[in-house]
């Protein structure tokens, strides 16, 4: 089983490779959007969302720079 922190920087991963995604997708290299990683993202946000209280306080700021990362997308 993975860590937080391993799991949050998988998150970060996931959030920059959606991007890149998200630009092919949108200046027509790609013919669909990204959705497998969208709903990995989603299913990772959702988990660290309801276990807040859980995570030291470097890791719900690594989280939190996360979702401000995401919704620049």
């Amino acid at each position: 089983m993975a860590t937080i922190d391993e799991e949050l920087g998988q998150l970060e991963r996931d959030i920059r490779q959606l991007k890149i995604e998200y630009d092919q997708y949108f200046g027509g290299g790609r013919k669909r959007p990204p959705t497998e990683i969208e709903w990995r993202i989603d299913q990772l946000v959702k988990r660290y969302a309801e276990r807040g209280g859980e995570l030291k306080f470097h890791q719900r700021f690594r989280f939190q720079q996360s979702l401000a990362d995401l919704r620049k997308i």
